[in-house]
């Protein structure tokens, strides 16, 4: 049974539908790629970076109908994951 859920993030209101399974997952806070940026501290560059090199996968994230990534913050830490192996080698 699919639901419909509003999410304020910044100043636009976005609905979307989900599956019920997926209901736990969207008490999370989200965030959008300037939010990321800022939080890890990192210009836009290495964030399409990891994704061009495929260390981490857009269809991992949670993607709006109008194409724009939104993050939650597990999704923060696994980029801050990523991040710390690249700078590892």
């Amino acid at each position: 049974m699919l639901k419909f859920q509003h999410l304020r993030v910044k100043s636009l209101i976005f609905v979307f539908r989900y599956e019920d399974t997926q209901m736990q997952a969207m008490n999370e806070k989200l965030y959008t790629l300037t939010d990321v940026l800022r939080i890890l501290n990192i210009p836009r560059h290495k964030i399409h970076y990891l994704f061009d090199s495929r260390k981490l996968k857009k269809e991992a994230f949670f993607k709006m109908p109008n194409g724009h990534i939104i993050y939650r913050e597990s999704d923060i830490q696994k980029i801050r994951e990523v991040l710390f192996e690249v700078q590892a080698k």
